[in-house]
Order: structure tokens, then sequence, then C-alpha cells
């Protein structure tokens, strides 16, 4: 029995390297899906037009409790998609846990404008407060 020669050996040297680098390589990219945070992050870093980014990224901070990072992800959402109504909704709900009522009602005015059914009854829920003067 021979040995290997050295096409096969350069061969199999080649495929190990191969091999290596793309562990390596996911292993690696596996630290960016820590986490929300890190995900969006990353991906507004490459993709700083991508008003989808900015919306998830709010979206998590809003569910950590972090509303003012939350409206400024959700304003920048915003800024790169003027019709992104599930933004609106969203900074609308991240303003009525701050308090600010009347801010959030022109979000959910113009989320309702844009078709979004859940806005709608957002207004049509605060309209009752107001009647029964809880608001």
């Amino acid at each position: 029995m021979r040995g290997l020669t050295p096409l096969k050996s350069a061969s199999i040297l080649l495929l190990v390297l191969i091999l290596l680098f793309y562990s390596i390589t996911t292993i690696n990219r596996n630290k960016v899906w820590a986490n929300d945070f890190v995900l969006w992050g990353e991906t507004i870093r490459n993709s700083p037009e991508s008003s989808k980014a900015y919306y998830n990224r709010g979206y998590a901070y809003g569910e950590k409790g972090e509303y003012d990072l939350a409206i400024k992800d959700y304003s920048k959402a915003i800024e790169l998609k003027p019709d992104y109504a599930d933004a609106y909704y969203n900074r609308g709900l991240a303003c009525v846990k701050k308090g600010e009522y009347d801010r959030a009602k022109e979000d959910f005015q113009r989320a309702c404008e844009l078709g979004y059914a859940p806005a709608c009854n957002c207004l049509r829920w605060r309209v009752n407060l107001q009647r029964k003067g809880f608001v």
C-alpha cells in the first residue's frame, strides 16, 4: 500500500483549512445572535437604512422597559419609512408607558390613518376613558 500522493495531501490540507475557516466564522457570527440588541445593532451598523432593524431594536427596548430608547428607534424607523404604521403604533404605546398621552394619541391617529386597526382601537379606548373622566 502506498502513501498519499502530494496532490491528495494538498487536497486534504485545503479541505481542513476550509473547514477550520468556516468553523471559526460560524463561532464568531454566533456572537451576533447573543441577544436582540446585539443582533439589531449589528444589522443597523451594516444596513443603516433598514427601517425594520430600527423597529425591531425599538421593540426590544420597549420589552425591556427602556421607552426613551424605544421611542428613538421607532422615530428613526418612521423617518426612514414614513408610512410605517406598526412603528407609529408601537411608539404610541411607548409614549403611553411614559405618560405622554397627547403624543401617543398623535401616533395612534397616524397609524389608524395608515390602516392599522389596533391603533384605531386605542383611539376609541382613549375617547371612552375621556368620556368617563379618567383621562
